[in-house]
């Protein structure tokens, strides 16, 4: 079956099944506590976690199997309906329209200022917007750099997801819609690299750091290949940044869209994206990449869609885009070797230092990977859904990700 479909437009029959399997929560959150109540009955990967954290990420496992992503939209809502939701009662909430970027928004989280930004990309299989729990994440981060005496703005970015035919699978049907207007790639890398320009527009000498998780991580990974590799992706302006990006931070980012490797097999079942979800997002965004690019730049453009299959030549010159840069990853993620393969990678490059780029005068790029046991895809931003107390939380990377952040605006006043 193929069509096209409007973000989070569902017939009625949609809907009432949406609400069936939502009925159905409280038998299965029921039965997942049942199982887990004592830790000696537990499956292993879970045996150090607490219950309320075991029926999160039950319940977001069972959603992303029986859900279809346009009843996840229609419940969702976009980005600017989840921020705007989530600023009542916090803060006014703060947007900054983007000029010629097909409907890109800046949402600031907590005060804005442009001196010293965090610009989020988030994560949703470049089909969902950014959660509540995603902009609760920041605002912690936010207010520990505070207590430091690092004063930042964060900036999330609402992007457009890919449009292309709706794809029938045997157990869910995705519904591929655009968050803003209908796009495909390259128009998110346009949109992220225009609100770079805005950002960097409203501070003479603003020391930037780039974060995304999961799909956002392949954006920011995008990012870094468009500013080592400007020619490559046809009306991509180049970003001119007058100083280099403070750090990259890749939370569990999305490192191959096909998604193959053999951790995709074996964590099947513990993360909390299945790998038949994550397989056929994949393989309905890639021909998007290949589309864009025509005779000799068709191989270029590889690189942009896999980045964990890139050769390590192509991330040479590293050290000229950021001074330090940070990976994420769970041992229980689907997406594990991927992400794996791809700090190898970019530590490969970072390491050699004889790149075109090499007696610039610049420091080696810092690459820091940070591997959690136990941990399932975007494991910190689920502490923040169940409510987790990530300073006691012995193996929370939260606390982690402040430290290396800290760091990162630091040097940059040290510099």
């Amino acid at each position: 079956m193929t069509g096209m479909a409007r973000y989070g437009d569902l017939p009625l029959a949609q809907k009432l099944r949406f609400v069936a399997i939502a009925l159905s929560l409280p038998v299965i959150v029921l039965s997942t506590a049942l199982t887990n109540l004592l830790p000696v009955f537990r499956a292993t990967h879970n045996k150090t976690k607490s219950l309320k954290r075991i029926l999160g990420e039950g319940v977001m496992r069972y959603l992303f199997t029986h859900l279809r992503v346009s009843q996840l939209q229609w419940a969702s809502g976009t980005t600017s309906d989840v921020y705007t939701k989530w600023a009542i009662g916090k803060q006014a909430a703060v947007v900054d329209e983007i000029q010629d970027s097909e409907g890109a928004r800046l949402c600031w989280v907590g005060p804005k200022r442009a001196d010293r930004v965090l610009l989020y990309l988030h994560g949703g299989c470049f089909h969902l917007p950014v959660t509540d729990f995603t902009l609760d994440f920041l605002r912690y981060i936010q207010l520990e750099l505070e207590k430091q005496g690092i004063d930042i703005g964060v900036a999330v970015l609402e992007y457009c997801a890919f449009c292309v035919p709706v794809i029938e699978l045997v157990l869910i049907v995705v519904v591929f819609t655009a968050l803003a207007p209908y796009a495909q790639f390259p128009i998110p890398l346009l949109q992220t690299t225009l609100a770079i320009q805005h950002l960097t527009s409203l501070s003479p000498s603003p020391q930037l750091v780039i974060a995304g998780d999961s799909a956002g991580g392949h954006l920011a990974l995008q990012v870094l290949s468009h500013m080592l590799h400007p020619n490559v992706v046809p009306d991509i302006p180049t970003i001119q940044s007058p100083s280099r990006i403070a750090g990259i931070c890749l939370l569990s980012p999305w490192a191959s869209l096909s998604t193959t490797s053999a951790s995709a097999a074996i964590n099947d079942g513990i993360d909390v994206v299945p790998r038949k979800v994550v397989q056929a997002l994949g393989a309905a965004l890639l021909p998007a990449f290949s589309a864009s690019a025509s005779g000799d730049a068709t191989a270029a453009m590889l690189p942009f869609a896999e980045p964990s299959g890139a050769p390590v030549d192509w991330f040479a010159r590293l050290e000229q885009v950021t001074a330090r840069l940070l990976v994420t990853c769970g041992s229980g993620e689907v997406m594990r070797d991927d992400i794996l393969r791809l700090a190898g990678v970019l530590q490969e490059a970072s390491s050699t230092g004889n790149g075109p780029g090499a007696g610039t005068g610049k420091e080696q790029t810092e690459v820091t990977l940070l591997e959690q046991a136990g941990g399932v895809h975007d494991d910190m931003l689920l502490d923040f859904m169940v409510k987790e107390d990530v300073q006691e939380k012995e193996d929370a990377l939260t606390p982690a990700i402040v430290s290396w952040l800290a760091e990162c605006w630091m040097r940059e006043l040290e510099a």
